[in-house]
């Protein structure tokens, strides 16, 4: 799977370079990359190491006075996978990303599942830390100003020399650098360390300070961009995902174990889903997913909230256009994505429902849409582990403000 992706990120790198950008036309327009339907793709990680200490690296995704390092530590742990960008709404004046996470996990980290939701919010200017403007780039002036430094130079990415700006930040127990392809202004590699209290941490000169604490550290590296093709894409928002709106779903969370187990299924625990719709930027709306989840008996519920963002270009959100399902056949591939193993197809009516099926190499979701409104009604996610069994949550559609 990684050469798909080192194939898939040379080829976007080739592509920007070759067409060149304008100093004057950076800051006016959005780039293709970023148009509805793309999907940018970073490979990240993040992890916590003990008794940790940097050290040079030419490859290191770290960057100090135009030296590259990498962080070791003599134990910890963390977790790797997919940050995903979701072009859903896209004008000179809003930018609006939907992005998913994906961990990666398996004998050889090879299989991916879903592991939450983000937004992301930009326009002509930026779009976070992922996109910068060639043109602000190129304005930025070497040197440091006594907390960030910018430094040019060239690196080596997927078999290319590319010419990069890097932006560095240090603070009390904490670093941050971003290193950004000077023709597209993609972030082709960014990595923040926090020090917790004791830490072994080796300088560009070989100086060490010893502790006995730890480092919080995460990374992410540009992988490749895509476009979605989504049959719907220029519906416009749905009445139902109005700002001030909001749909509510109720369910449950069981473990179904693995038939070869001869164990019984034990009973499911109730859960909770609301989406509410604050603002509309652009062609999307943002709101909130407060999801409610009941463990034991006599203990309070947990809430967790994740920002969302929905519009008509997503495949599997909350509202598919009634006229586009009706349109589309069973069994019906809509999209295959390289890098997650991911699936999209439409498996056809269901009783009253069109059911759309994202299949992945360790889960699946099943979203069930009414063929009247469109509304998603009923959904079904699933996580399987090889030997042991399946988690299952289902929500049902129970009100609507």
């Amino acid at each position: 799977m990684r050469r798909v992706a080192a194939r898939l990120a040379l080829g976007v790198v080739v592509a920007l370079c070759s067409a060149g950008s304008g100093t004057g036309v950076a800051f006016a327009q959005v780039p293709g990359f970023l148009q509805v339907g793309s999907r940018l793709t970073w490979e990240g990680g993040n992890s916590t190491l003990s008794g940790s200490r940097v050290v040079p690296d030419p490859n290191g995704p770290l960057e100090r006075d135009g030296q590259r390092y990498r962080l070791e530590g003599t134990r910890g742990g963390g977790g790797v996978g997919l940050v995903q960008l979701n072009v859903i709404a896209s004008s000179q004046q809003a930018i609006v990303a939907d992005v998913r996470y994906l961990l990666a996990g398996g004998p050889q980290l090879n299989v991916h599942t879903m592991s939450g939701h983000d937004v992301v919010l930009g326009d002509a200017q930026g779009l976070g830390d992922y996109w910068l403007p060639p043109a602000r780039l190129a304005a930025m002036q070497p040197g440091f100003d006594g907390s960030t430094r910018v430094s040019r130079g060239s690196s080596q990415f997927q078999g290319q020399t590319l010419q990069v700006v890097s932006i560095a930040t240090t603070g009390a127990g904490t670093y941050f650098s971003s290193t950004y392809d000077l023709t597209s202004g993609l972030m082709l590699f960014s990595g923040t360390m926090n020090t917790q209290a004791g830490a072994q941490v080796a300088d560009d000169r070989g100086v060490r300070t010893d502790f006995a604490g730890a480092v919080v550290y995460s990374h992410q590296a540009f992988v490749g961009v895509r476009q979605v093709a989504i049959p719907w894409a220029s519906e416009g928002l749905s009445q139902w995902l109005a700002p001030g709106r909001s749909l509510s779903y109720q369910g449950q969370t069981s473990l179904q174990n693995d038939p070869s187990l001869g164990l019984p299924n034990l009973p499911g625990q109730p859960l909770a889903a609301t989406f509410a719709f604050d603002r509309q930027v652009g062609a999307a709306v943002l709101g909130r997913q407060v999801t409610r989840s009941f463990t034991t008996q006599g203990v309070p519920p947990l809430d967790a909230t994740t920002n969302r963002a929905f519009s008509s270009a997503q495949l599997d959100g909350l509202w598919l256009p009634p006229q586009a399902l009706a349109q589309l056949r069973p069994q019906q591939v809509l999209d295959q994505d390289p890098l997650s193993g991911q699936v999209v197809s439409y498996a056809g009516v269901t009783g009253a429902y069109g059911l759309v099926i994202v299949q992945g190499q360790g889960d699946s979701l099943e979203q069930y849409y009414d063929l009247q409104s469109g509304l998603l009604a009923f959904s079904r996610y699933r996580v399987t582990t090889q030997g042991v069994g399946a988690q299952v949550s289902e929500l049902q559609l129970v009100g609507q403000q």
